[in-house]
């Protein structure tokens, strides 16, 4: 009998996270945002996985949370994925929209984040 293979533990992370970026409860949305920021500053962390099974959409999404540091560490992931060259799948989650709402924050280290953003995208287009 042949085993089947079995996912890796960071593979099962990412699909309860991705999962739960979507809870309808913010105190869980809020946990799965601190965690990709642990992620996506992580040394040689490749964000492909994180990308393929939907997590940009997730992201671009949490731009619109009343939570500031929600707001926050949404904007501060897609930056850092944006360095780390994922500049065409936050494009096409319509990002730029949400990135330019954010330039006008209350919160003014979202707004600097946010600008940010829209240069590295814009490097790009």
């Amino acid at each position: 009998m042949v085993k089947s293979a079995q996912p890796s533990p960071e593979t099962l992370l990412i699909d309860a996270t991705i999962k739960d970026l979507s809870n309808p409860d913010p105190a869980v949305r809020k946990k799965m945002l601190d965690m990709v920021i642990v992620w996506v500053f992580r040394p040689k962390w490749d964000p492909k996985e994180f990308v393929a099974k939907g997590g940009i959409p997730l992201l671009v999404k949490a731009l619109g949370e009343q939570d500031e540091i929600m707001r926050h560490h949404a904007v501060e992931a897609l930056d850092r994925l944006a360095d780390l060259g994922v500049t065409k799948p936050i494009l096409d989650a319509g990002a730029l929209y949400h990135l330019n709402n954010l330039v006008h924050d209350k919160y003014e280290p979202i707004q600097k984040v946010a600008k940010r953003v829209i240069q590295r995208l814009g490097s790009t287009m």
